[in-house]
């Protein structure tokens, strides 16, 4: 197949363009891109880079009476605002990325039955879907209900690249997982490698598959993108560094990667799996290494990520923060649509019992004390 756009977004910029790539893709398929931005010298562009990572199902929190609180909803209107305030303007664009581990963790996976017994669909693609989130990475979390159930969300639910360059399976993902992707704004071209830890990684029964080197696959993959593209991005889930000790990292992280990538021109990382708020303050000198910026944003939407990548003939990063969700204002938009979608509608299973208790009366009368 080589390249696939992907179509009906859920952006309000209509100058955005979306392809995923597979390894067979070559400069025969590149030719369905949009035409080249070829002044960037004279005019640089100013990308906006949106970014979450290990959201875990967090679309909303939920409240002891079962009422939803918006956390995605809240990064979703700085987005959109954002993509508005661009869209007239042809040197400025907005990209969106999730670095991974976007399900598990919240009462949604349940509620959805993506807990795999009985699946309904994808409450974190179904909301990116709408959101319109430019791409998002496997993290190891992503596996833990079956490739089939995996194949299943992506099928129904993304309307976006799904990334792992260094995922190997038996051909189930074969059109639904890709190993990168180029986001075209405005005639200029973003790459995008995806890379997934090896570990925690956790699946069920009868799924084949193997995480691979990330190192040798980047050194592959970028070769076949970088004539194609401005700008290269590696959406990782390898975790911050290895040593990490909130979350296993193997073979190497986003540190121990970007140290292999000399000469590379890659312009940055956007990371996830170890749950690092890196950069609050700005970028740090620790998180730049080899010339590439280490980015992540923590975890379940508490905070998210906002840089500015400069692309020019010499493509440099000149803003990076980790800002926090809360104190922004819900985009009362997506809640709608949500609520309306399949996942949303599941959430109107909390308010209902699931049993009926019999409490024996010998109970009542202080013959059971263990809850005491």
């Amino acid at each position: 197949m080589g390249i696939k756009e992907f179509i009906n977004h859920g952006s309000p910029d209509s100058n955005r363009r979306i392809f995923a790539l597979d390894w067979n893709f070559d400069s025969v398929d590149c030719n369905v891109l949009p035409e080249r931005r070829n002044n960037l010298k004279a005019k640089p562009f100013l990308l906006n880079i949106y970014h979450i990572n290990d959201l875990h199902s967090n679309i909303y929190s939920f409240s002891d009476d079962y009422s939803t609180i918006p956390v995605f909803s809240k990064i979703v209107d700085r987005v959109e605002k954002e993509r508005l305030k661009s869209k007239d303007v042809q040197d400025t664009g907005v990209l969106f990325l999730s670095a991974g581990d976007d399900s598990i963790g919240s009462p949604l996976d349940y509620l959805t039955g993506y807990d795999g017994e009985n699946f309904i669909c994808h409450p974190v693609y179904s909301a990116y879907s709408i959101a319109g989130m430019d791409a998002t990475v496997l993290g190891n979390h992503d596996f833990d209900t079956g490739l089939s159930t995996l194949k299943k969300s992506i099928n129904n639910n993304s309307n976006f690249p799904v990334l792992s360059a260094n995922l190997e399976h038996d051909g189930e993902l074969d059109g639904f997982v890709y190993p990168g992707a180029i986001v075209v704004i405005k005639g200029v071209r973003i790459g995008i490698i995806g890379l997934t830890t090896p570990g925690q990684i956790r699946s069920r029964e009868g799924s084949v598959f193997a995480i691979t080197d990330p190192l040798d696959t980047v050194e592959k993959f970028y070769k076949k993108l970088v004539p194609f593209c401005d700008s290269i991005i590696i959406l990782s889930h390898l975790g911050y560094k290895l040593g990490s000790t909130f979350a296993a990292v193997k073979i190497a992280g986003d540190t121990e990667l970007a140290r292999g990538l000399e000469n590379k021109k890659i312009d940055l990382i956007v990371g996830g799996h170890t749950h690092d708020f890196l950069n609050i303050n700005g970028l740090e000198i620790k998180n730049i290494v080899n010339n590439i910026p280490v980015l992540q944003a923590g975890f379940n939407g508490i905070f998210y990520g906002n840089s500015v990548l400069k692309i020019s003939d010499n493509n440099n990063l000149i803003y990076t923060a980790v800002l926090p969700t809360a104190g922004h204002k819900r985009n009362v938009k997506f809640d709608i649509s949500y609520k309306k979608s399949i996942a949303g509608l599941s959430i109107n299973k909390l308010k209902k019992p699931i049993a009926v208790l019999d409490i024996p009366m010998e109970y009542n009368n202080g013959h059971y004390n263990i809850f005491k």
